[in-house]
């Protein structure tokens, strides 16, 4: 396009710049309505919501987990560091992740447009690739999912090594070669999507940085030169994706090839292929999951393959004069290649996540190909630049709308399910948020109908299963988990499920094995040694239940349940002194925890004094308030005790009737305390009155015992006298 008359410095420096603020600031705005949206049950619990790491933000403890371990089959170090760093600054909430989000995808469209121009020295041509890269309804999944934080930074980082490389090509320094390679580094680090990384550069080499030419023939020689220069990116691409591949293939996630006929794979390839194309023209029906089948519509894959088949001549036929359309094909087809289905990962075939970078490799291709067929059209720009508003207009409107269905997981999945009534992918995610919910009966359903439409589907298998054991259905959840084990058997998680389940309905031994394999798994796994330690403890394993309930609080000196459970094993094996310890520091942790306060009060009425007891209960109810359980204790000792010194009757009553006013109903228990104190104040017909009440409903209650105490301390009553523990 020709440039405006005018200074040209205004142009050249000017002009880009207003450019990228309009694009930087229309991609925030366009995005901006996510900030407000929840976390959906589509990975970002387990990525963020319930990620203990993540939540705890950026601590020693959470930096080392961040960069030590390979969870949900990745290392992703930069993503979860990102995670941390959300919590940090805007909390656990959800609106602080999606924000980042946006931001880094504003910022992407920047990088994209600013290196096209650095590269291909066209201004109109680049601004247009990263607008519609910015907007287009293909984005949504990318951006406003919160677990697909990995694709907007890999992609940042992706940028900036290409970056880097341009000007490698232009100065020759070792300082970009090596910031190229960290660049790549730091993608890789956030997702391992840019294996291909190596082959785009090559790409470029050929355009638009034209250090590799065909117009002598086949450069034989300098394609080995500049393979020689990418080997230490091939070095680490390799490394990554065989890091990756069996990351995934240690829980199970990646298929045999046994799974999948080589036939179906070949038609699996054009067929996610043409799919892309189609959805990138024509952005319609965009799910959030697509459920993977094993039969595949003929005429669709048959179309796809002429379409490819068309677009490779075309690549070839003009590669001399037009090296663009190969370049933006072999860009899209090549990045997305590894997630083209000819390696199947879980039940995802295909996802509009996957051509956050590949599709710029379309977007080039048409781009530069409309310029080029319009450049000897008059009034091109006139005619052109309507055509192009319009369309960037209408994919707004479409991503806006798209970005509606992610406000939270209900919301999505039915979506899912209008567009596609046998997707058992959706069905499953559904009938997991209900589970959430708490609403498991609701959710069964669901589960039952995945299951139907894909019976060897896991993960409905696995959720129907935890669903069920909510219910108490734990015999009929067993089958289920096996069935999910089955395909998943080194998952640890899920072994602890089935291994609970188990022990819940008294086959403790087969139980108890499943956990020591996944402990085996997953030594250090928090929850999964909870589990096994209650387990133990039930099944009367004391020395066993003791060993891992340690362990745990080894790993986790802040674990609560831990140290209550410890307590009350030490207690049984008469370690008075370990049982004490284990409680005080579950009440330092947690001291508002009634049960725990309750078990320590027990302890102490049977191995402390009235006066250690009186003085424990002032400072729980120091820190405790509103429980009418400590009041009503309190209220007991002051009126009942055998040394005057401890009595104090005024004190006592006041104790009572706080009791009875936080309790909001009468129990027989508040009153006989109620009865006590009136009668220690000297008010014995309130006493009497109160006793004989509380002996109706203690008859009510159907408590004996209670009602034969009531009647012996109604006796003491009656005759005017305080009732007195001995």
């Amino acid at each position: 396009m020709r440039q405006p008359a005018g200074n040209p410095d205004i142009y050249r420096r000017i002009f880009p710049l207003l450019i990228a603020v309009v694009l930087f600031a229309g991609t925030i705005t366009l995005f901006w309505p996510a900030h407000s949206y929840d976390f959906v049950n589509l990975d970002d619990n387990i990525y963020v919501k319930m990620n203990p790491c993540v939540q705890q933000g950026l601590t020693v403890e959470s930096l080392k987990w961040a960069w030590t371990s390979v969870y949900e089959s990745y290392w992703i170090p930069l993503s979860w560091t990102s995670y941390l760093i959300d919590t940090e600054i805007f909390g656990g909430g959800p609106a602080g992740y999606h924000v980042t989000n946006i931001l880094l995808h504003g910022v992407n469209a920047l990088l994209l447009f600013f290196l096209l121009r650095r590269m291909t020295g066209r201004l109109w041509e680049s601004c247009c690739v990263a607008v519609l890269f910015a907007v287009h309804p293909l984005r949504v999944e990318s951006v406003v999912w919160i677990t697909e934080r990995k694709d907007v930074l890999s992609a940042f980082f992706f940028f900036l090594s290409l970056t880097t490389y341009i000007r490698f090509t232009e100065k020759r320094q070792a300082k970009a070669y090596i910031l190229t390679v960290l660049f790549l580094l730091c993608s890789l680090m956030s997702k391992p999507m840019m294996v291909t990384f190596p082959f785009v550069l090559l790409l470029l080499d050929l355009w638009p940085l034209g250090r590799l030419s065909f117009a002598a023939g086949f450069p034989w020689g300098r394609l080995r030169t500049l393979c020689i220069e990418k080997l230490p990116f091939f070095a680490l691409v390799l490394v990554f994706s065989w890091v990756t591949y069996w990351a995934q293939a240690k829980v199970g996630s990646v298929h045999s090839l046994e799974a999948a006929s080589w036939i179906f794979r070949l038609k699996l390839v054009p067929y996610t292929y043409g799919v892309y194309i189609w959805k990138t023209l024509f952005p319609t029906e965009l799910a959030a999951v697509y459920s993977a089948s094993q039969h595949l519509p003929h005429n669709a894959v048959f179309c796809a393959v002429i379409g490819l088949f068309v677009l490779a001549s075309l690549s070839f036929l003009t590669l001399k004069r037009q090296p663009w359309v190969a370049v933006g094909f072999l860009w899209f087809t090549g990045i997305l290649f590894p997630l083209s289905g000819i390696v199947r990962v879980g039940t995802v075939y295909m996802a509009n996540r996957f051509t956050y970078v590949a599709s710029i490799g379309m977007y080039i291709l048409i781009v530069w190909s409309v310029s080029t067929l319009t450049r000897a059209m008059r009034l091109r720009a006139r005619l052109l630049a309507p055509v192009f508003i319009i369309t960037v207009i209408a994919l707004a409107v479409v991503s806006r709308w798209n970005m509606s269905f992610w406000k939270d997981t209900e919301t999505l999945f039915r979506r899912d399910m209008v567009l596609n009534p046998y997707n058992f992918v959706a069905l499953n995610g559904l009938g997991s948020e209900l589970g959430l919910r708490n609403r498991h009966e609701e959710s069964l359903p669901y589960f039952y109908q995945a299951l139907r439409l894909s019976p060897d589907y896991d993960m409905a298998h696995r959720n129907l299963a935890v669903s069920l054991v909510k219910l108490g259905r734990e015999g009929e959840a067993l089958p289920h988990f096996a069935a999910a084990l089955k395909v998943r058997p080194k998952d640890s998680t899920l072994m602890g499920d089935y291994a609970s389940a188990l022990c819940k309905t008294g086959d403790y031994e087969l139980g108890l094995g499943l956990f020591e394999q996944a402990l085996a798994l997953n030594p250090d796994g928090q929850e999964l040694l909870y589990n096994a330690a209650l387990a133990n403890k039930k099944s009367g394993n004391t020395p066993a239940a003791i060993r891992l309930f340690g362990r745990l609080t080894n790993i986790n000196p802040d674990h609560h349940e831990a140290h209550y459970h410890l307590a009350t094993l030490y207690r049984e094996q008469q370690q008075v002194s370990n049982a004490y310890a284990e409680i005080d520091t579950a009440l330092k942790l947690k001291p508002t925890v009634l049960q725990y306060v309750n078990l320590r009060l027990l302890w102490m009425y049977q191995d402390e004094t009235p006066g250690e007891v009186i003085a424990y209960l002032k400072s729980a109810l120091a820190r405790n308030p509103d429980s009418y359980d400590l009041h009503n204790n309190l209220a007991w000792m002051l009126a009942t005790q055998k040394d005057p010194a401890l009595r104090s009757p005024g004190e006592a009553l006041a104790h009572a009737r706080q009791a009875a006013e936080l309790a909001g109903e009468d129990y027989a228990a508040l009153l006989d305390t109620l009865a006590a104190c009136h009668a220690a104040n000297g008010h014995y017909t309130e006493a009497v009155d109160t006793a004989e009440k509380a002996v109706r409903l203690a008859e009510e209650e159907k408590r004996t015992n209670l009602v034969e105490k009531l009647l012996r301390r109604l006796d003491v009553y009656e005759s005017g006298c305080a009732w007195i523990d001995e």
